[in-house]
């Protein structure tokens, strides 16, 4: 095998470096299926006299992305799912319907609320057609990443 010294090294580095840039660009430049959609907003339901209650079904939905009608999984028939905004120690109450294929549940990430019963319980499984009421209260105190 000949040896390479640095200058040809680098003569090939860059060779290199400016292929895969012009390979990348007009990929990317010939690309149609590129999502390019503006958010769409999302309905907001908020606690009031500390109680956050809701209807919330979940469904599978053809929404139109881009001009291309897609089969997505959404919540009351909309993407993204409607936002919901507590304060701690308020109650929510979340009357939560399955109208998917499959089993599924409901999972609140970061919150730190119980995972028995029916307020963070992952291992529920909520059969199609079924409906379940989740019921938890807000932490007062929660625990800090930042000291």
């Amino acid at each position: 095998m000949p040896k390479t010294n640095r200058r040809q090294f680098m003569i090939l580095a860059a060779a290199g470096a400016i292929a895969t840039s012009a390979t990348s660009w007009a990929i990317g430049k010939n690309n149609k299926t590129s999502l390019q959609t503006k958010a769409l907003p999302s309905k907001l339901h908020k606690s009031s006299n500390g109680l956050l209650e809701l209807d919330l079904e979940a469904n599978s939905t053809r929404i139109d992305l881009a001009g291309k009608p897609a089969d997505l999984l959404t919540y009351n028939g909309q993407v993204p799912a409607p936002r919901l905004e507590a304060k701690a120690g308020d109650t929510v109450r979340i009357r939560f319907t399955n109208n998917l294929s499959q089993p599924t549940n409901l999972h609140y990430h970061g919150l730190h609320v119980t995972p028995n019963g029916n307020a963070d319980n992952a291992f529920i499984d909520i059969l199609p057609k079924e409906n379940l009421t989740y019921e938890f209260t807000i932490p007062t105190k929660t625990r800090s990443i930042v000291s």
